[in-house]
C-alpha cells in the first residue's frame, strides 16, 4: 500500500482505508467494495451511495457512532 504524501501528516488514512476492518464493522459496505487496478479493495468515489456507506463505516469503526 502506498502512502499518500499530499494528506496531512497525522491523517490516519494516509496509507488507505482498512476495508477488512470497515466491512467487519459495517457489512453493508461490502456491496460497494470493488478491486482497484492494483488489486486493493476500494470504492467508486463518484458513487454517492458508496461514499456515504464508507463514511458510515468510518464513523462506526473509529468513533463508535452508529446511526
Amino acid at each position: 500500500m502506498t502512502t499518500k504524501t499530499k494528506l496531512h501528516s497525522r491523517n490516519q488514512h494516509s496509507r488507505g482505508y482498512d476495508f477488512e476492518l470497515l466491512t467487519a464493522q459495517t457489512p453493508e459496505l461490502e456491496a460497494f467494495t470493488i478491486q482497484s487496478l492494483a488489486g486493493q479493495a476500494t470504492i467508486d468515489f463518484q458513487d454517492v451511495q458508496a461514499v456515504r456507506m464508507l463514511n458510515r463505516a468510518l464513523l462506526k469503526a473509529h468513533y463508535d457512532i452508529d446511526f
